[in-house]
């Protein structure tokens, strides 16, 4: 028997490029599906946009409502901190007046009245 003889190609045979007349692409076809396909998804990109507007408007209106809202407690909360602020330099001033008044006048009043410290009694301080 005689052997056939196989010759072997080193490289696989290249495809079939665009330009091959034996490639065949139907480009109206084609250009259909692509069109058609654009299309379905603009038409649901409007309707979901036309479904979410009424969601976004709300949400937009609560978020300024929010806003106006933090806004306002921040001023308030600066007002009621420089009131606070004030209150407490008046509340200092008048525990120093207070101890400068103790030191000086109430003490050596209020010993000379009663004289000795040993006789007073807590119904008299009480009643102040």
């Amino acid at each position: 028997m005689a052997a056939a003889k196989v010759t072997f190609k080193p490289y696989p045979v290249k495809p079939p490029t665009f330009r091959s007349k034996t490639l065949k692409i139907e480009a109206p076809e084609y250009n259909d599906s692509l069109n058609n396909a654009y299309q379905t998804t603009r038409d649901v990109a409007t309707e979901l946009r036309t479904e979410l507007q009424k969601y976004l408007e709300s949400a937009r209106k609560r978020v300024c409502d929010l806003i106006r809202k933090v806004n306002t407690l921040n001023e308030e909360l600066r007002v009621t901190k420089e009131e606070l602020r004030v209150a407490r330099e008046e509340i200092k001033a008048a525990k120093e007046a207070l101890v400068t008044s103790n030191s000086k006048n109430l003490h050596p009043a209020l010993m000379l009245l009663l004289e000795e410290p040993g006789e007073w009694c807590k119904d008299e301080i009480k009643g102040w």
